[in-house]
Parts: structure tokens; C-alpha cells; sequence
């Protein structure tokens, strides 16, 4: 069995559930839409 590790190797800080990722995009997607929202307003 080959184990392939590249550069992205390096870039990994921390290990963690996959809901735990999906909060966190989804909570970076919505400050950036608020965000986007709050400039079209203005």
C-alpha cells in the first residue's frame, strides 16, 4: 500500500470531525454574505 504526502501535508493544524468543518465553513460563509449585504446596503 502506498502513502502519498505532498506539500498539503504541511498545511494540516489540527484533525477534526467533519461537522465540526462544515459549522466552521458554513459560519464563514454566512459573516462573508453579511458582510456582502451590509456593503450593497451602503
Amino acid at each position: 500500500m502506498a502513502l502519498y504526502m505532498g506539500q498539503s501535508a504541511g498545511l494540516i493544524r489540527s484533525i477534526q470531525p467533519a461537522g465540526e468543518i462544515v459549522r466552521e465553513i458554513a459560519a464563514e460563509a454566512d459573516a462573508l454574505l453579511a458582510k456582502q449585504n451590509a456593503n450593497l446596503q451602503a
